[in-house]
């Protein structure tokens, strides 16, 4: 099932076991909870010249959208590209 705009998970959550996982476009919120990764990461990349990523998670509700908190993994990123943070919900059923 696609689902696109910042509605979707809701469309997906009143679904009766249906998982999911969603990647994020720029969220400013989860870019901000996930700036110390950047920090390290582009710490790292300077000191070894080279692409590096740090990854790590945190739990997240939104104060209006989201009926329950969510898992939020990242993956914070340098390349010789420009940096990137990536955000994926998961909303499985099983409890890992």
């Amino acid at each position: 099932m696609g689902v696109c705009g910042a509605g979707g998970s809701g469309v997906l959550d009143r679904q009766p076991r249906v998982e999911y996982v969603v990647n994020l476009a720029s969220n400013a919120v989860l870019d901000r909870l996930a700036e110390p990764a950047m920090r390290a990461v582009r710490r790292l990349s300077k000191k070894s010249g080279e692409t590096e990523h740090v990854y790590g998670e945190f739990r997240y509700k939104t104060k209006k959208t989201w009926k329950y908190e969510r898992r939020i993994l990242y993956k914070a990123e340098v390349t010789r590209h420009p940096n990137a943070i990536r955000r994926i919900i998961r909303a499985l059923l099983s409890p890992t």
